[in-house]
C-alpha cells in the first residue's frame, strides 16, 4: 500500500483529507506516502502537506515508514522520482 497526494494552495489536498476520513482503521499497516507539487521547494507547502498526510495516516494506525515530495518545476523532478521508486520498492512489511 502508497498512499500519495498533492498540494493545493500550500497545503494536503481536501481529496485525500476527505479519502482518509472516510476509510476505516488500518492498524499496524505500514506503508510510504508521496506528495507533488508545482512550486520547485518543499518548504512552499510540502513539508506542510507532508506532516498533516502523515498525522492523518498515523491516526488511522498507519506506520509511515517512508516519505517523498516531488517538485514538478525543480530541474532535479527526474531524480526525485527515480529516488523515491528506489526507496519505495525496497523491502518493507505491510
Amino acid at each position: 500500500m502508497i498512499f500519495g497526494a498533492l498540494v493545493q494552495g500550500f497545503t494536503l489536498c481536501l481529496g485525500f483529507i476527505t479519502y482518509v476520513g472516510k476509510i476505516p482503521d488500518i492498524r499496524h499497516a505500514q506503508a510510504p506516502c508521496f506528495l507533488t507539487q508545482q512550486f520547485r521547494y518543499k518548504w512552499l507547502g510540502g513539508n506542510r502537506a507532508i506532516l498533516e498526510m502523515t498525522t492523518l495516516l498515523e491516526a488511522k494506525g498507519v506506520v509511515v515508514n517512508s516519505t517523498a515530495i516531488i517538485n514538478w518545476s525543480n530541474k532535479k523532478r527526474q531524480q526525485q522520482i527515480e529516488e523515491l521508486v528506489e526507496r519505495f520498492s525496497g523491502p518493507y512489511e505491510g
